[in-house]
C-alpha cells in the first residue's frame, strides 16, 4: 500500500512529522504540493515523496472575514482531491490510502493479507481519535481522515469541487463509494490526531457542504429539499454511519 497525503507548508511541523513519520516506519509516503509548496518543505521531510500539481483551490478569507486579518491567514492554495487522484493514477501500485497529514498511524496490521479481505468489494474509511498529551480521548465523530482503496476504483472518486484541507470532502468519498462498493469501517484506536484549533471558517464550511448538497441531492438524486444544511450534513453523516460495516484489524 502507497500513501498518499498534501502536508500542509503552514501547518505545524512537529504535528506532521510525527504523523507522517508514524507511516513512513511502513509504507512509501507521497505527498501532493505546489511547486513552491515543495522547493519549501522538501527538505524538512526527507522520507516523503513529492508529487508536484498546481491544481489547487485559492482559499481566500477575506470573502468571509471581515477585518483584521494577518498576512498569514488571508490566502493560500490547497490542493484539490482530484490531484491526488491523479498522482495516485500516476503511481504504479495497487492498494492506496489517502490519509489528512496530521494523523498518527498505530497499528501494524495495515498489510496487504488483512487490504485483500475487504478491498477487492469495498473501500475502508476511518474516524480519528483525538490525543491529548499521551492520552486518548474522544473520537471525531464529525467526519473521516483515513481512505483505503483498490486503484482499480479510483475512477468513481473524481469530483472537481473538493479540496483536501476543507471540510465535506470525506463525505463525498463514502457516499459515491456506496453507489458500487461495500463501505468498511476500521472501529479501533490506531488512527490519533494531536487536538488543534480548525483551519478553516464557517463561511467555507457552507461553501463546501452547498457543493455536497447538489453534487448528492440534485445530481445524484435529481430531486431538490428545503432541509437546512445542518440537518442536510447530519443527515449524510448517519446514512453513512448506517451503511458502514465496522471492522477490526
Amino acid at each position: 500500500m502507497k500513501i498518499f497525503t498534501t502536508i500542509n507548508p503552514n501547518g505545524n511541523f512537529d504535528a506532521q512529522n510525527e504523523a507522517m513519520s508514524s507511516w513512513a516506519s511502513k509504507f512509501n509516503i507521497y505527498s501532493v504540493n505546489t511547486k513552491q509548496e515543495i522547493n519549501t518543505i522538501e527538505d524538512l521531510y526527507p522520507y516523503v515523496n513529492f508529487i508536484e500539481s498546481e491544481n489547487t483551490f485559492d482559499f481566500d478569507i477575506t470573502k468571509f472575514r471581515t477585518p483584521p486579518l494577518t498576512a498569514l491567514n488571508i490566502k493560500k492554495r490547497l490542493v484539490k482531491l482530484n490531484a491526488i487522484l491523479d498522482s495516485i493514477n500516476k503511481t504504479d501500485g495497487k492498494y492506496f490510502c489517502i490519509v489528512n497529514s496530521d494523523i498518527i498511524l498505530k497499528s501494524d496490521k495495515l498489510n496487504n493479507l488483512f487490504l485483500d479481505k475487504y478491498l477487492s468489494d469495498g473501500l475502508i474509511i476511518s474516524t480519528r481519535y483525538e490525543l491529548e498529551g499521551d492520552k486518548i480521548t474522544k473520537p471525531f465523530s464529525s467526519g473521516y481522515d483515513v481512505f483505503i482503496f483498490d486503484k482499480k476504483n479510483i475512477n468513481m472518486l473524481y469530483n472537481d469541487n473538493y479540496v483536501i484541507g476543507m471540510p465535506w470532502w470525506d463525505y463525498w468519498v463514502p457516499i459515491i463509494s456506496l453507489k458500487n462498493l461495500k463501505l468498511y469501517h476500521i472501529d479501533e484506536k490506531v488512527f490519533l490526531h494531536r487536538t488543534h484549533k480548525t483551519n478553516y471558517n464557517f463561511g467555507y464550511w457552507v461553501k463546501f457542504g452547498e457543493f455536497l448538497y447538489n453534487d448528492i441531492i440534485v445530481n445524484i438524486m435529481n430531486a431538490r429539499s428545503d432541509m437546512e444544511l445542518y440537518d442536510f450534513c447530519d443527515i449524510i453523516k448517519k446514512h453513512i454511519e448506517k451503511k458502514q460495516i465496522n471492522i477490526k484489524l
